[in-house]
């Protein structure tokens, strides 16, 4: 009865809604729409009676914004931003309306960021995870995308140079070509393919170093676990793996399928850096990657990887999902598995997620979720399982 007063929620400055930042290298994931308008408050508006005005105009746009996703509206911060503007200028008087559009352009030019604005429903979880695990994942693989991309680069030079070195490389016909149509008439292409013939060097690469060359490059150009501008996925068809996965059962398939080609790539990315340092050795190094399997990843070579993210409700669990989340529990699978459920006490998978491992388990109700940030984070950066529920 107390609550009755209040029960209209967007007329109050609390938690929600949410704004998704965009920025994957902020320290949060999320920050709230009240958060976000206080430090704007504070960054431009002189205190007391000088900044009156237009800490009220700001609170006024705020509870249009509010106003408007009550009402089903989801769009980014700045979009939605406008639309509360355009909303409240029409209903303003001419010099009410001049004065509110001067102090909300002043706060609009000092806005530093943006993202969805979402409100807090049924899908909030399954979405906070979704952006919080799409960012922690591009920020795990930074670095791995950057090493491949430059062994990419390091290994097509390598065979670029020793192509040049090779006699179908320097007849009349390619030099003309490789030289442009502008010059074509001011050289003589056979001299020059003589004297080039005489001039280069001689030291090919062995057959089986270059085929080794290849094969790992060919291997790194076209594995789908990272988005590389240097890959070549999207020219051969293929698009990217996907790590976000509806049940447990499909992930652990996922997993299966894919652990060959994680160890074909662990692999190349190997081979290509003993390559690209002229360290390889045939008699060291060649009958180890012969027999190099999935068993040999290490956690370290995992930890490369993007985690999977499984999001479900207890309405989705079947039978053998029990024993799927022990699998993944004691298999210490780089799996983040969000389980929605209603009665937190009759939840039979979050009973095995608290049972002993080296699983992460954060347990919370949807609407604290701004508020456990921080252990979102930990959870999703923690390199074995981690379980939300």
């Amino acid at each position: 009865a107390l609550l009755v007063p209040y029960r209209q929620l967007s007329a109050l400055r609390y938690d929600f809604p949410l704004v998704l930042l965009e920025n994957p290298e902020a320290p949060v994931f999320a920050d709230s729409l009240t958060g976000i308008m206080n430090r704007l408050m504070r960054d431009i508006a002189p205190p007391g009676n000088a900044g009156e005005q237009l800490r009220q105009h700001i609170l006024r746009l705020e509870a249009r914004m509010r106003d408007l996703v009550a009402g089903g509206l989801e769009l980014s911060l700045s979009q939605l931003w406008k639309r509360a503007e355009q909303s409240l200028l029409s209903e303003c008087e001419v010099e009410e309306a001049d004065t509110l559009a001067s102090s909300l352009a002043t706060a609009r030019f000092a806005l530093k960021v943006d993202g969805r604005v979402i409100d807090c429903d049924e899908r909030l979880a399954m979405r906070v995870l979704q952006h919080a695990s799409a960012l922690v994942n591009a920020q795990r693989t930074k670095k791995t995308v950057a090493k491949i991309e430059q062994l990419i680069v390091q290994l097509r030079n390598i065979l670029k140079v020793d192509t040049l070195k090779s006699s179908s490389s320097q007849t009349p016909d390619r030099l003309k070509k490789n030289l442009g149509k502008r010059y074509k008439e001011s050289f003589d292409f056979e001299l020059m393919s003589e004297l080039l013939g005489d001039a280069t060097p001689k030291n090919r690469l062995p057959s089986a170093r270059r085929q080794r060359l290849k094969a790992a490059l060919t291997e790194l150009e076209t594995q789908r676990f990272f988005v590389s501008t240097t890959a070549a996925v999207n020219r051969r068809g293929h698009g990217q793996y996907q790590f976000v996965v509806e049940n447990l059962r499909a992930a652990l398939k996922a997993y299966e399928q894919r652990l060959p080609r994680m160890t074909e790539l662990i692999k190349a990315i190997s081979i290509a850096e003993l390559e690209c340092d002229n360290s390889y050795r045939e008699e060291n190094h060649s009958q180890y990657f012969e027999r190099f399997s999935s068993q040999a990843l290490t956690s370290e070579d995992l930890s490369l990887f993007p985690s999977y993210l499984i999001c479900m409700s207890e309405n989705d669990c079947d039978a053998g999902d029990s024993a799927r989340l022990m699998e993944i529990i004691s298999g210490d699978l780089p799996m983040k598995v969000l389980l929605q459920v209603s009665d937190p006490i009759e939840n039979r998978l979050g009973q095995i997620a608290m049972a002993p491992g080296t699983a992460f388990l954060l347990q919370s109700a949807t609407s604290n979720l701004f508020r456990q940030g921080r252990a979102i984070r930990r959870g999703l950066e923690f390199e074995g399982p981690a379980v939300f529920s």
